[in-house]
C-alpha cells in the first residue's frame, strides 16, 4: 500500500517493495485480505455479491466462488437471509463479519485489519475478534492495528509503535480464551504498555 523509505520488503521469498503499481495490485488480490473499521461493502450490491465481486476477480468458477462463500458466511454466522440484504440494512457486527468474508474469499496467506472492532459494541467486538484468532488457529497470518488494549491482550506477539517507529515488542503467547486468562493477559499487557511510555 505504501513504499518504504529505506530497506525492502519481501514475502515469502519474493521481493514487493520494488514492484509496479499494477503489480502490487495483483500481489494484493492474490495474497492479502483486509479488514477495515469503515467496512467499505458497496452499498448497491447485496452482501453476498459484495464478497462475489471479490472472489470473481481471482476465479470465473462461479459455483465454486459461490460454495466458499456459503461457507464463509457459515463459519461467522451470517444466514442466507441476510446475505441478501443491503449493507445498511445489517448490523454493524454483521456488516464487519461480512467484510471479513470479502477479505477471506480468495484464501489470503496474510490478513491485514486496521481497527476491526472500533466501530463495534462489546458483543459484536468479541466475536470478530474470536473470528481472527479461529483463522489465525488455522494457519492465517494477522496482522492487526488496535489502540484497545482488550484487543491487543487476545493476539500472540504486540509490537507498540508511536510516532512510525516500534517502541517494543512483547511475546504474548497464543490465547486460549476465557476471561480470567484474558484478565491476566490484560493486567501483563498494561503494566507492560506502561513501562515503554504508554
Amino acid at each position: 500500500m505504501d513504499t518504504p523509505s529505506l530497506g525492502t520488503i519481501t514475502f515469502g521469498d519474493q521481493v514487493i517493495s520494488g514492484m509496479s503499481q499494477d503489480e502490487l495490485a495483483v500481489f494484493r488480490r492474490d495474497h492479502c485480505g483486509f479488514v477495515f473499521q469503515q467496512i467499505y461493502l458497496i452499498d448497491g450490491m447485496s452482501v453476498m455479491d459484495n464478497v462475489l465481486s471479490a472472489g470473481l476477480l481471482v476465479s470465473r468458477d462461479r459455483k465454486g466462488v459461490l460454495a466458499k462463500a456459503k461457507e464463509l458466511f457459515e463459519a461467522v454466522d451470517i444466514p442466507e437471509e441476510t446475505q441478501k440484504k443491503f449493507p445498511t440494512q445489517i448490523s454493524g457486527g454483521e456488516a464487519q463479519r461480512a467484510g471479513m468474508v470479502r477479505a477471506l474469499i480468495n484464501s489470503p496467506e496474510i490478513l491485514f485489519a486496521d481497527e476491526p472492532t472500533g466501530a463495534l459494541n462489546r458483543s459484536s467486538s468479541d466475536e470478530v475478534m474470536n473470528e481472527l484468532l479461529s483463522l489465525n488457529r488455522d494457519g492465517t497470518t494477522v496482522m492487526c492495528v488496535t489502540h484497545d488494549p482488550k484487543v491487543a491482550a487476545k493476539c500472540s506477539r504486540v509490537l507498540y509503535i508511536m510516532d512510525g517507529g516500534i517502541m517494543g515488542e512483547k511475546e504474548m503467547g497464543h490465547f486460549n480464551g476465557g476471561d480470567r486468562e484474558l484478565r491476566d493477559r490484560e493486567r501483563e499487557l498494561n503494566n507492560w504498555l506502561m513501562e515503554q511510555g504508554w
